[in-house]
């Protein structure tokens, strides 16, 4: 029970309703099991003695005990059922707790599908093993005994007829019951595996129709269908043969318990009181003894359910508050990188290597540089995502890694590449970074900045819109302004933009650009663009090509400079150029048609 240990400490915190649910589970037992010699001497007692002696006295006795036992039995199952299922939301808020204290590592070696399984799962198998398990263990650990010893008193030779057929029926137990489970769980995996193409072929609908790939899905769905079905029959079959087997223990059970009582009835050896007893202690004894095999063919997957929580709980959050962290106060917003040299991991090639770059507070600097320099995990490392190494980043001079994680990440407004939106309305995602309540009038400055209150003027519901899992229902260029809303709805200091504009047209480009000068004066902001033309009004521009500064200053001067940056610069704009020609030639095409197809018709069809 050693791998239970931390699951049985969240049991001894509902001590109060485990004793009471034990306290009830004992003279619950105790009047089940005297139920059926009340019986019994009913039965006894018939042609011997006037009916009227004993019958109604008999049925009073038996429904007075029926009641009684009926209310300690519910109260045994409200009090260990639900303080398991307090048990089972304490362990899933903790787990829930701590994975959210995890770092980007650990989220980056770890599949999702595998998380959601622990939490849902695992935890609900540690729950069964240490809940409705041990209560229904506690239940049979009473009842056999009592029920074997009261036996004996009565009919010894009964008594070994019935034992032997409930051993059969126990070691069945433990034999088919493994199978069972086998079964269930590949059940699941492959519901879950069901659930994932579901989800992925939705979410990617898009990209589905684009390419003309509907029969390819189709058959790939039917595939991983099929598979689940094969599964659930296999789960069905498993089911109906343990059913037919177990109902058939139990009925060869009686059949024995009737020929050995018969005979002992007709030799006068026993009575019929005492073969309904043993009769009606059978079909009582049917399910703890079931349990008791269930329960130890479950003690596999809850072992190994509890060993894969217990990889969660034990793995140490790589980035965390520092044991004694520094109060930096108010924090102004400078930013010092001193040559920094990073790995996304041991075995992995450096990212940034010697980096170094010193931001002002209020200041406004731009990273630019080719896809694969380095320029997103700047802003990672700023919001100390990944690991930081000593002294290397400093912020109002003071090491990140002094900082309280909460203090420094408030202080960032972070526009990230990836700008995942929630599953919620468009006020929502732009007040997700907000304390509740939310100032009135903050969310719809953000929006008017980012440039999308025309656009959301337009939606059904405004800002009250659902816009589906991550924003789906809206364009790409949307999806980043409400990202941008999202970190200037915030009163932080530093604002990061991590190639925040790529998806945004020319024209809503330069008003957005317009806002964000107005949004960041007076804060420091760290601008990270492909686009040149979305920085050329930064106050300093610094260049990175492999994770190495290259070149530093202002637009002009960079270009005067003929350098790395105005090699960007001409290659961008010629690409522009070209777009642009192509663009207005494909528009001379659709213009021209007409007019051409009307010259062919005019003559007779020749050209």
């Amino acid at each position: 029970m050693k791998v239970f240990r931390r699951y049985l400490a969240y049991f001894f915190r509902e001590k109060r309703g485990l004793i009471l649910g034990t306290l009830c589970l004992i003279p619950a037992a105790l009047l089940d099991l005297s139920l059926p010699w009340v019986v019994k001497h009913g039965i006894d007692r018939f042609g011997k003695e006037p009916l009227s002696a004993f019958l109604w006295p008999t049925i009073g006795l038996f429904l007075g005990l029926a009641t009684a036992k009926g209310v300690f039995r519910f109260g045994m199952r409200w009090h260990l059922v639900t303080s398991s299922r307090r048990v089972e939301a304490s362990i899933r808020n903790d787990l829930f707790r701590h994975l959210e204290r995890l770092s980007f590592p650990f989220f980056n070696r770890t599949k999702t599908g595998d998380l959601l399984s622990r939490a849902t799962q695992d935890v609900e198998a540690v729950r069964m093993f240490l809940g409705p398990g041990f209560m229904y263990i506690g239940d049979a650990t009473l009842r056999i005994p009592i029920a074997v010893a009261l036996l004996a008193t009565a009919q010894p030779v009964l008594l070994v007829a019935m034992a032997v057929s409930l051993t059969i029926l126990v070691v069945a137990v433990r034999r088919l019951t493994p199978g069972l489970h086998r079964d269930s769980e590949a059940v699941q995996e492959s519901l879950g595996d069901l659930s994932q193409r579901a989800q992925e072929t939705f979410a990617g609908a898009r990209v589905v129709k684009a390419f003309a790939r509907e029969e390819a899905v189709e058959r790939a769905f039917d595939d991983v269908s099929q598979h689940y079905r094969r599964k659930s029959i296999d789960l069905i079959r498993g089911r109906a043969l343990s059913d037919v087997f177990f109902s058939g223990a139990k009925e060869l059970t009686l059949l024995i318990l009737f020929g050995v009582g018969g005979f002992l009835y007709l030799s006068g050896r026993a009575t019929a009181g005492e073969i309904y007893l043993f009769a009606d202690y059978t079909a009582r004894l049917y399910w703890p003894v079931f349990v008791v095999g269930w329960i130890v063919a479950m003690y596999p997957r809850a072992r190994a359910a509890a060993k894969r929580l217990d990889e969660v709980f034990e793995t140490k959050p790589e980035i965390a508050d520092p044991p004694s962290p520094r109060d930096p106060g108010a924090i102004r917003g400078a930013i010092e990188f001193k040559n920094l040299t990073f790995r996304y991991g041991d075995d992995r090639p450096a990212v940034l290597k010697g980096f170094s770059l010193r931001v002002a507070p209020g200041e406004t600097v731009a990273v630019v540089g080719r896809t694969g320099s380095g320029k997103s995990t700047i802003a990672a490392l700023l919001g100390r995502f990944f690991p930081v190494p000593d002294s290397a980043l400093l912020v109002d001079g003071i090491d990140v890694n002094e900082l309280p994680l909460r203090r420094l990440r408030s202080a960032l407004g972070y526009v990230p590449q990836d700008h995942f939106l929630f599953s919620d309305t468009i006020r929502e995602n732009v007040a997700f970074g907000l304390e509740a309540p939310v100032p009135s009038g903050v969310v719809e400055r953000a929006v008017s900045a980012a440039c999308l209150d025309e656009e959301i003027a337009r939606f059904p519901e405004g800002l009250d819109t659902v816009i589906g899992e991550r924003g789906v229902t809206l364009s790409g260029g949307q999806r980043q302004r409400v990202a941008i809303a999202r970190a200037l709805a915030t009163d932080a200091r530093i604002l990061v933009f991590d190639d925040c504009l790529s998806a945004v047209d020319v024209s809503t480009e330069e008003r957005l650009l317009r806002n964000l000068r107005d949004a960041a004066r007076g804060r420091t902001a760290l601008v990270i663009a492909h686009r040149l033309s979305t920085v050329r009004d930064a106050d300093r521009i610094c260049v990175l090509d492999d994770g190495r500064v290259v070149e530093e200053g202002r637009h002009e001067e960079l270009l005067a400079r003929r350098g790395a940056y105005a090699e960007l610069w001409r290659r961008q704009q010629l690409e522009a150029r070209l777009a642009a020609e192509d663009g207005d030639a494909a528009a001379a095409r659709t213009v021209s048609t007409p007019a051409a197809a009307a010259s062919t018709l005019a003559n007779g069809g020749a050209p």
